[in-house]
C-alpha cells in the first residue's frame, strides 16, 4: 500500500496510507455541512414543523416551529441550507474547512448577539429568531468554534515524499522500509 509522508510544524516526519488523507476538519465540516442542510430542509417538511401553514418568508410575523421548538421562515430555512452547501465546500481541503469550522463560528456567535440585542417581536428580527434558537445558534457557534481551534493542531501537509509499497521487489521493499524507518526517528 502506497503511504503518504509528511512533516508538521515542528518537524517531525509521519506517514499515513493513502487513501486516507481527509483530515479531521474536512469530516467536522462535511458532518456539519449535512447537519444544517438537514436542518433548513426540515423547516419546509410539515411534519416537522409545527405551525408550518404560518411559515412566512421572513420577519417575526412566522409562526412556524421546527421540531416545535425553533421558529423559522423561508429566509431562515435558506441560511441554514446555504451554510450547510458552504460547509460541503469547505470539506474539499483541510485549510480551507478550518477556516470555515473557525469564521463560520464566529458568523454563528454574531448571529446570537444579533438575536439577544433585537427585541423578537419587532420589525428587526428578519430571520424569525426566537429564544431557542438564539441558545441553537450559540451552541452551533461554539462548537464550530472548538471543531476549527482543536484541529488547528492538525498535522501539516507538505508533501515530502511518497512511497509505494505495492512493488513487490525485495531489495526495493526493503530500501523502502529502511528509508521509512530513518524517517521516524525523531
Amino acid at each position: 500500500m502506497a503511504t503518504h509522508t509528511y512533516t508538521d510544524r515542528r518537524g517531525r516526519v509521519s506517514h499515513r496510507r493513502l487513501g486516507s488523507t481527509r483530515s479531521a476538519a474536512q469530516s467536522l465540516s462535511t458532518l456539519l455541512g449535512l447537519a444544517l442542510i438537514a436542518f433548513g430542509v426540515a423547516g419546509f417538511i410539515p411534519s416537522l414543523t409545527t405551525n408550518s401553514t404560518d411559515l412566512a418568508n421572513s420577519g417575526p410575523d412566522s409562526q412556524a416551529l421546527v421540531f416545535g421548538l425553533y421558529q423559522v421562515s423561508v429566509l431562515h430555512n435558506l441560511l441554514h441550507i446555504v451554510s450547510g452547501v458552504l460547509a460541503l465546500m469547505a470539506a474539499n481541503g483541510p485549510r480551507i474547512a478550518k477556516t470555515f469550522l473557525l469564521l463560520g463560528g464566529l458568523g454563528y456567535l454574531a448571529l446570537t448577539a444579533y438575536g439577544f440585542s433585537i427585541d423578537l417581536a419587532s420589525d428587526d428580527n428578519v430571520l424569525s429568531l426566537n429564544q431557542n434558537g438564539n441558545w441553537l445558534h450559540f451552541g452551533v457557534g461554539i462548537a464550530m468554534m472548538l471543531m476549527g481551534v482543536l484541529t488547528l493542531r492538525g498535522r501539516g501537509h507538505r508533501d515530502e515524499k511518497v512511497v509505494d509499497d505495492t512493488d513487490s521487489t525485495p531489495s526495493k521493499r526493503e530500501a523502502n522500509d529502511r528509508s521509512t524507518d530513518e524517517e521516524i526517528a525523531y
